[in-house]
């Protein structure tokens, strides 16, 4: 196992995927010139072919579909290549849009105009797995060999075939095959990790999502896969990784790997023992190490060994991140002059942070530098408008400490307008609504949610709603809840003290 880069999982592990890529100048120039060539000739098939696929490319699905079927509409008989290109990229637009119907008649049609296409093949009997057609998926994939023999895609296809079927037998022999066709590769054993996770044995999937790490010269995907998987089930990572602990020499990546996917998934006991034992190790004494446990320190309320690892890793690496992880801490400890040194040495590196200028306003808001506070929290709304929390901080220091609540409600009522569909903030929008004297609402907004996520965290932000609305007893069952599914973050449950979004009203209740 590589030892040079992973120290980089962390960055890796929380970089979020947003669900439409931002458009950038470059390609907003080329959806121009897209349009401008479309105004002269709307019919023009093959311009509306490639803003389709720059949709789709950029995850804009309805866009894409408008312009594909109007393509198509377009496209003459005769042009079969065309027309088979623009069937199957509909096809794949309807995958994105879960319309798997829609998506079996164009890919079809697709392969009705070139039955030996093995990408449309495969693409059909994945959609006919979408469809729970495990019979018909294992005919197509099946029909693929005889275009690639021993094809690893076929292979994998009729193992996921089985596995719906309910073959499990033959699947893993299948699964076998695929991993002799190309045993040496990383992403056959990813391949081979998702299907054991399909099939339920998470404990082989993670093993084998390890092994892909061993072999990945980019660790990108396996880590991702390790993730993934540790969110759903920690115990089969963990038990993976101390079993590969068991037989390698090289224990620096493994301890690792199960350190930050600890902290990640909010197994903190556990990310603690494996990074204290990871710094045992020279060569594991990386500033990110320190990093990663000075917060798992924090989430434990261990205070004072949070700060001392964090000083480690800014020793060894000054950066932004570990300045506002360094803020974050002092601000838990009660040493908001010590924060604001961190937060304002943060801003210095990189004035537009959205972290630093919330740790420095909360820092200031301690200090009672309250007109400091609502400065940082006015660019921080100026930078991201979006996001609530700046808002709701603002409203709340207007509303306790500088008695303009004109201005807090008025921040309120623009978070209570905001869309939110996930925690925490759907827990801002409905807090917003109910300080601003509309509790039914904020209840009803919060109810309405937990339907659709029941989980450690929203069971978390969803006490932190009741706990500040005064249903006490609703406050304490879901934050017993969330510490029944696993919500071990001991910092949130008793000692934060954050604002007005904090569970201090239950703090005495055990």
């Amino acid at each position: 196992m590589k030892i040079k880069h992973i120290f980089a999982i962390s960055a890796l592990a929380v970089a979020s995927v947003a669900a439409a890529q931002q458009i950038n100048p470059i390609t907003k120039a080329v959806l121009d010139g897209y349009d401008l060539t479309l105004k002269e000739n709307p019919k023009d098939y093959e311009t509306l072919y490639q803003r389709a696929a720059q949709y789709y490319n950029l995850s804009m699905y309805d866009n894409a579909l408008t312009d594909i079927a109007k393509a198509i509409d377009c496209t003459p008989e005769k042009d079969s290549e065309m027309r088979q290109r623009e069937f199957s990229l509909m096809a794949d637009i309807d995958i994105e849009l879960k319309e798997y119907s829609k998506a079996l008649a164009a890919i079809e049609k697709a392969l009705e105009i070139n039955p030996d296409s093995y990408g449309d093949l495969y693409k059909k009997g994945n959609i006919l797995l979408h469809l729970k057609d495990g019979e018909a998926a294992y005919r197509v994939f099946s029909s693929m060999q005889r275009l690639k023999t021993r094809s690893q895609e076929a292979y994998f296809g009729m193992a996921k075939a089985c596995l719906l079927t309910g073959k499990k037998a033959e699947a893993e022999e299948l699964i076998k095959e695929a991993q002799n066709a190309d045993p040496t590769s990383a992403i056959t054993f990813c391949r081979v990790g998702d299907l054991y996770r399909e099939s339920g044995d998470n404990r082989q999937a993670a093993a084998n999502y390890l092994s892909a790490f061993a072999l990945a010269s980019d660790s990108e995907r396996p880590l991702q896969s390790l993730i993934s998987l540790g969110e759903e089930d920690f115990p089969a990572v963990a038990d993976a990784v101390d079993y590969a602990l068991e037989r390698s020499d090289n224990q620096v990546p493994l301890y690792f790997i199960k350190g930050n996917i600890a902290n990640l998934t909010g197994n903190y006991q556990a990310s603690y023992e494996a990074l204290n034992n990871l710094l045992k190790i020279p060569a594991g004494q990386a500033p990110s190490v320190y990093a990663s446990l000075a917060n798992t320190c924090l989430a434990l309320d261990k205070l004072d060994e949070a700060a001392e690892n964090i000083d480690m890793a800014i020793v060894r690496a000054n950066t932004t991140a570990n300045l506002i992880s360094k803020a974050n801490i002092e601000l838990a400890a009660g040493r908001p002059a010590f924060a604001l040194v961190s937060a304002t040495k943060a801003l210095e590196a990189d004035p537009g942070n959205m972290d630093a200028m919330i740790a420095a306003a909360l820092a200031n808001a301690d200090l009672q530098e309250y007109d400091k506070a609502i400065k940082h929290l006015n660019e921080a709304a100026i930078s991201d408008a979006s996001d609530p929390l700046p808002l709701m901080l603002r409203a709340w220091i207007n509303s306790a400490f500088l008695n303009n609540q004109k201005a807090a409600v008025a921040d309120r009522n623009r978070v209570a307008s905001m869309p939110a569909d996930r925690f925490p903030e759907v827990a801002y929008k409905a807090l917003a609504k109910s300080l601003n004297g509309k509790k039914i609402d904020g209840d009803e907004i919060i109810s309405q949610s937990l339907e659709a996520d029941s989980g450690k965290e929203a069971c978390y932000y969803a006490a932190i709603y009741y706990a500040q609305t005064g249903n006490i007893e609703k406050a304490q069952e879901m934050r017993d809840k969330a510490i029944s599914l696993g919500f071990g973050n001991l910092h949130k449950l008793h000692s934060d003290k954050t604002a007005n979004l904090n569970l201090q009203p239950i703090s005495h209740l055990k």
